[in-house]
């Protein structure tokens, strides 16, 4: 299967799109719902090399490509669908209802990519294994800016009918910003130099001495994104500063400490994973007075809350 036939620009016609009483368009939606994916590539491919773009059949060619390319695949996808929906718009049928269309094609693709994603992760398989293993941090920051981009593709071109699907991405989004944890590994420390004869050697110390706290990626990204914004309103360039602004802006609305602070909370996370059995004997507990009280103590008085017997 072609994983590229969305990045590139589409050729615009006079009535683009397949049309309703097409039979190509009903073998393919037959096969699609049917889950012969096998079957249906072949086709989705021949009528794209007719350079006909027809949003129902993009919305199979998508889960089509996810299928077989996995997690590490929807970064380039999803770029591709947000050109499909702003920079190719135009080319893209049918004319008629396109909105709803749109709507409906995007729902049933999401949908069934967020289901197979949990699936997924539910059972650990060998897909889950094969993502886990292969698929990096990095691609998965960028499955996350695509859908961002979407997003906004989404609003611009459907405009009152994007709110559905919009609602389905942003679950996507949220499971890739957790799946990113999983995946996310520290980059490997780059070799210190050979120290001088006579050095004092304090590495033990320096290790120690390190900050819980160190940034992941996302934090370096992010402050990366705040020095650009900086250079453009100092550079008068408003119009892109104010691009980064929003984007900046969101990722602030959406704030995830885990994400951006992995090792600050590494430990807590270890402990809360080996003993959330243990607590889970407690959770009918939180309405009782005792509770209440404990809760109480905890808030105003940490040292006194640690001390009690």
């Amino acid at each position: 299967m072609n994983t590229d036939l969305l990045n590139t620009t589409f050729e615009a016609s006079e009535s683009p799109g397949l049309d309703t009483f097409d039979a190509r368009l009903g073998d393919i939606t037959t096969l699609a719902q049917e889950g012969k994916y096998e079957e249906v590539g072949p086709q989705i491919e021949a009528v794209f090399a007719e350079k006909i773009y027809d949003i129902r059949i993009i919305g199979y060619y998508c889960f089509l490509v996810f299928l077989e390319g996995g997690v590490g695949s929807l970064g380039k996808l999803l770029k591709g669908l947000a050109g499909a929906l702003s920079d190719n718009w135009a080319a893209v049928g049918p004319l008629g209802n396109r909105p709803k269309v749109t709507q409906n094609s995007l729902n049933w693709f999401f949908r069934l990519l967020l289901k197979k994603l949990q699936l997924e992760e539910q059972s650990k398989g060998d897909a889950w294994q094969r993502w886990t293993e292969s698929v990096s941090s990095e691609q998965v920051v960028e499955a996350v800016e695509a859908c961002d981009q979407l997003r906004r593709a989404l609003v611009a071109s459907l405009e009152d009918q994007a709110g559905p699907v919009v609602e389905h991405l942003s679950k996507v989004t949220d499971w890739l910003k957790a799946f990113e944890r999983v995946v996310y590994r520290e980059p490997e420390p780059e070799p210190e130099p050979e120290p001088e004869a006579g050095a004092v050697k304090e590495r033990a110390e320096e290790e120690s001495g390190e900050l819980a706290g160190d940034g992941s990626y996302h934090l370096k990204l992010l402050q990366r994104k705040m020095r650009a914004f900086a250079e453009l309103v100092e550079a008068g360039e408003n119009a892109r500063a104010a691009l980064v602004a929003d984007d900046i802006n969101t990722i602030i609305g959406s704030f995830d400490p885990l994400l951006y602070f992995p090792k600050l909370f590494s430990d807590y996370m270890r402990l809360l994973a080996l003993h959330t059995r243990d607590f889970a004997e407690f959770d009918e507990a939180k309405e009782t007075r005792e509770w209440q009280a404990l809760k109480a103590l905890y808030l105003v008085d940490l040292d006194g809350f640690l001390k009690l017997s």
